[in-house]
């Protein structure tokens, strides 16, 4: 195993961790919104609980629904314009798709990178 390939599975278990410690913080808050959809202001209530801490959640929240397809995206994104308007709140909610989505491609270009030995610069999309 070259070393390229150690450093990309130390990154690889980082990021699982990473992952991992995002869900086990944000459990509690994906089982209020998953429990009671059909009244979402006893969860805006709480995310305005949460104070300070309520925007990094609710882009924890929206990149997990795009890397964990069981999160229902319709939900969190109802949940964010709730807690903090039409602009911020499409603001909160497309930053954390767009988390989600750079996670997604740096673990797939890193898993391709251990697998196949060669770093691919990808210059041209068409």
């Amino acid at each position: 195993m070259t070393k390229r390939n150690k450093i990309n599975i130390i990154i690889l278990v980082a990021l699982l961790l990473f992952l991992i410690a995002m869900v086990v913080q944000l459990l509690p808050l994906l089982e209020d919104a998953l429990e009671n959809r059909r009244d979402e202001s006893s969860i805006a209530n709480m995310v305005d609980a949460l104070g300070w801490r309520g925007p990094p959640a609710l882009v924890g929240l929206a990149s997990l629904q795009v890397i964990f397809p069981l999160v229902p995206a319709v939900a969190i994104g109802v949940l964010t314009g709730l807690s903090y308007g039409v602009y911020w709140g499409s603001l909160i909610f497309l930053g954390g798709i767009a988390m989600g989505n750079a996670i997604v491609v740096f673990a797939i270009r890193r898993i391709d990178t251990i697998f196949t030995g060669k770093i691919k610069i990808y210059k041209d999309f068409g």
